[in-house]
């Protein structure tokens, strides 16, 4: 009699992916799964961080002044760095400092935020005049997290996937 085997082939049998492609094709969604989830996650985050410490009025501040320039300076370091690195070491030097950010965030500055927030006190002479942007000052790690989720949302996810993806297109070729 003829074996019937489970796989991929069997739930899906006109898919267009040929069997050779498989293993690229599940990694890559694997791949793209976790950037998207991890996206997800963070920009929920910083949008909760951000306005229960510093208010919803400050998010303006914090996209003008402060994710602007990291954008900018995140593009133009890419750049660069493009015309020194291969395409793999390309993804892994800019990926790599997210996942350092976003470690450092949850195991050292998150935990120890009430020691390293500014006090009160500190900010409160003039933080009539500017309430805004002296909170995004005073919780300066959030402010920080806020801006590298940005940059995860405009970087990580378009750039680190199709990088990705190129390189193992080139493996198939």
């Amino acid at each position: 009699g003829k074996k019937s085997s489970f796989g991929l082939s069997s739930l899906f049998p006109s898919s267009p992916i040929l069997p050779t492609e498989r293993p690229s094709f599940l990694a890559l969604s694997t791949m793209m799964f976790l950037f998207i989830y991890v996206f997800t996650t963070v920009r929920d985050t910083k949008d909760t961080l951000v306005v229960s410490h510093c208010g919803a009025e400050s998010i303006p501040y914090l996209k003008l002044y402060g994710v602007l320039p990291c954008a900018m300076a995140f593009i133009v370091g890419y750049s660069k760095l493009s015309n020194l690195l291969g395409k793999e070491a390309l993804f892994y030097a800019t990926l790599v400092p997210f996942f350092v950010f976003y470690s450092l965030f949850a195991y050292v500055l998150y935990p120890h935020r009430d020691a390293i927030h500014f006090p009160m006190k500190a900010v409160e002479a003039v933080a009539d005049a500017a309430p805004g942007p002296l909170s995004l000052i005073r919780y300066w790690s959030f402010s920080l997290y806020f801006i590298v989720s940005e940059l995860w949302a405009s970087a990580g996810v378009p750039l680190l996937f199709w990088q990705v993806s190129y390189v193992a297109y080139s493996y198939l070729i």
